[in-house]
């Protein structure tokens, strides 16, 4: 950790202070705090993979020896808690507290998937017409096929044409499907080899609230689907059978689910017409255009007016994060945030948004 301080922004390697004499556990625990202080994001919740794999490390901290291979890690082009900033803190002896709304329990896991592709989605139909007895084939072949892509298709990366299209994706994957050979143009050869790899590891579930997803192999039933305020990603997490006046949660590690992608758990949906989109690959940059009259704009069309208080306001991104931030500065106390202040806490409870503090540990 502290061999790579020189590569990080100058101003948060300035926060992390070697000190050879800690545990390793501590130093990614306090590389953890300092990150998410920096950023006011909790991108690094998503490197967990649920399974601890240092002793005594509360599931929330990262193992920064472990690699990103072969680990479930949902693609960069969701934007589940949209321009939000975490509000988290850190509680004796390895609690963290952290803002954020339940999306459901989940009710059933499929197996581990397999590395085949095709050969996942009958585990997918069993899975999904268990529940959903009514559901149509074409809706649950859609579903599938923006689960088992994370979202990489050209509906989201419009102006991305090494993405292929909903129905694209269904040409390929249809015989995919059926044990057949897929015809793959060369130019979503790239897109199709990552899906075989991103297949492993990873499992499907349903959740009490009517949700499909795909989460980390360690999820089974009882387990919490929560989307929290600075993550780009639901989190999975498993209620912890403890002596505690409060519930408290191990952390599984993050999920893509159908429907939560695009800040619907914190929004509501897209109004009609209206879909996101990445704008720009970097840094990420998302926008919504509107299908009918092909308009395109930054602002999220579900949010009201900016309070007059608050003006947005160009500023260097500190943190050079892979994602754009916009800024907005108070009028009255000049205090500059990079993140919208209409999805702060006391704006979201005020739109009827059920936030909780969530305590992981």
């Amino acid at each position: 950790m502290f061999a790579v301080l020189g590569l990080l922004p100058t101003l948060l390697a300035e926060i992390i202070q070697p000190q050879y004499m800690l545990a390793v556990n501590e130093v990614y625990m306090q590389t953890f705090f300092s990150v998410t202080k920096f950023t006011r994001r909790l991108d690094l919740l998503g490197c967990t993979y649920g399974q601890p794999s240092v002793k005594h490390r509360p599931s929330w901290v990262p193992d920064l020896t472990t690699t990103p291979d072969r680990q479930f890690i949902p693609s960069e082009g969701s934007c589940s808690s949209g321009c939000s900033s975490s509000d988290a803190y850190f509680v004796e002896p390895g609690q963290l507290h952290v803002k954020g709304t339940h999306q459901g329990e989940v009710c059933a896991v499929s197996a581990v998937l397999e590395k085949s592709v095709g050969s996942t989605y009958p585990v997918f139909r069993k899975l999904v017409l268990e529940f959903f007895p009514d559901s149509t084939s074409d809706d649950i072949f859609d579903t599938y096929a923006w689960l088992i892509t994370f979202g990489d298709l050209r509906e989201r990366w419009w102006d991305y044409d090494y993405y292929p299209t909903l129905e694209e994706a269904r040409e390929i994957l249809n015989p995919a499907c059926d044990t057949e050979t897929p015809h793959i143009p060369d130019r979503y050869a790239p897109w199709y080899g990552e899906l075989s790899i991103g297949q492993q590891q990873a499992r499907y579930f349903v959740t009490d609230q009517g949700n499909v997803g795909i989460g980390p192999p360690a999820i089974q039933a009882g387990d919490r689907v929560c989307l929290l305020l600075g993550s780009r990603f639901p989190t999975t997490l498993r209620p912890m059978l403890l002596h505690s006046a409060s519930e408290q949660y191990q952390v599984l590690g993050a999920s893509y689910v159908h429907g939560l992608m695009e800040g619907q758990a914190l929004l509501g949906p897209l109004p009609k017409h209206w879909t996101m989109i990445v704008e720009s690959f970097y840094p990420i940059d998302f926008a919504f255009r509107n299908t009918e009259t092909k308009e395109i704009t930054v602002i999220d069309p579900r949010l009201v007016a900016l309070p007059e208080e608050w003006e947005r306001v160009e500023v260097e991104d500190e943190t050079h994060s892979n994602y754009a931030l916009r800024h907005y500065r108070h009028r009255h106390t000049a205090e500059v945030l990079d993140s919208d202040p209409r999805l702060l806490p006391d704006a979201l409870r005020a739109r009827g948004v059920k936030l909780e503090t969530i305590i992981l540990i």
